[in-house]
């Protein structure tokens, strides 16, 4: 994740003062098996990543800590 966009993401959660369950991000452009993914973190949410097989696409999940969740593996089209 670019930099920029994280510091833009982290400003417009402590404006909006609300403590989101699930934060869906898509379009990041993190191409599977392409490198490690660094500066991901978000304080108090799993990163949940589905990356991309193409120069487009791919979704993140930023899940709260302690939000009871599992991920569908039949449900995934990669």
């Amino acid at each position: 994740m670019k930099f920029d966009t994280k510091l833009k993401l982290t400003e417009l959660l402590s404006e909006l003062n609300y403590p989101f369950k699930i934060i869906r991000l898509s379009e990041t452009k993190i191409i599977k098996n392409i490198g490690q993914i660094s500066n991901t973190a978000l304080p108090g949410y799993e990163f949940i990543s589905q990356p991309t097989l193409s120069q487009s696409g791919g979704v993140v999940l930023y899940i709260r800590n302690n939000t009871e969740f599992h991920i569908r593996e039949d449900l995934s089209c990669m």
